[in-house]
């Protein structure tokens, strides 16, 4: 919603239910209770590319915000950070507190920038489309386009790469990374029980 769609973070997506998205008309409508802007906001246009991820992946009903969004979401952002494949896929099976307890994954949250996924939208799209007026439009921006290129665009992205961008597909991954889950309690007392009793087995005569 925000990377491909520019939606505000989460003054509007914290409450952004999936009944706003109307595919068979191509728009999304977002009401006024929900909208920062107090009004009912309309928004059209967007890239086909968005509609392949919605059709892809939008639940069924309800909030699109999953449970446990914060944690998860600062997950991704840590391991996006990280450039080694090897060394994101291993801390990509730790349990998440553990990841997010990491002082490397500390110091990635810090760096990251601020609403980066609504600018990365912004940089984009004015970069495949060369108009700031268009991206505004989508963006329910009622500034200056010089305000536009200050407060959100990039710097750097190309036309080329701006085509590139909104040409990503949605796609099965063959083998996901999930974190593992971290045992509690009897459990995790229940496995180490079993793993002393069979250090303490006597060797097969």
């Amino acid at each position: 919603m925000q990377l491909i769609a520019g939606v505000r973070s989460d003054d509007e997506m914290a409450g952004f239910d999936v009944s706003f998205v109307h595919p068979q008309n191509r728009e999304v409508v977002i009401p006024a209770a929900v909208a920062k802007t107090g009004a009912r906001e309309v928004i059209d246009g967007l890239e086909e590319n968005f509609w392949a991820w919605w059709a892809a992946y939008a639940p069924a009903a309800g909030l699109l915000r999953p449970k446990y969004h914060g944690p998860r979401w600062e997950r991704v952002r840590v391991l996006a950070t990280i450039d080694d494949q090897a060394r994101a896929d291993e801390l990509g099976r730790l349990p998440i507190k553990v990841l997010l307890n990491l002082p490397e994954a500390r110091a990635a949250l810090r760096r990251w920038p601020w609403n980066a996924r609504r600018r990365t939208f912004c940089t984009f799209h004015v970069a495949k489309h060369q108009s700031a007026a268009k991206t505004a439009l989508i963006m329910r921006h009622r500034g200056s386009a010089y305000t536009l290129h200050n407060s959100y665009r990039g710097l750097g992205v190309t036309q080329e790469q701006g085509v590139m961008y909104f040409q990503i597909m949605p796609a099965p991954v063959a083998a996901p990374v999930r974190p593992a889950k971290a045992m509690t309690g009897i459990v995790r007392m229940m496995k180490e029980a079993r793993a002393q009793r069979t250090v303490a087995l006597p060797p097969a005569a």
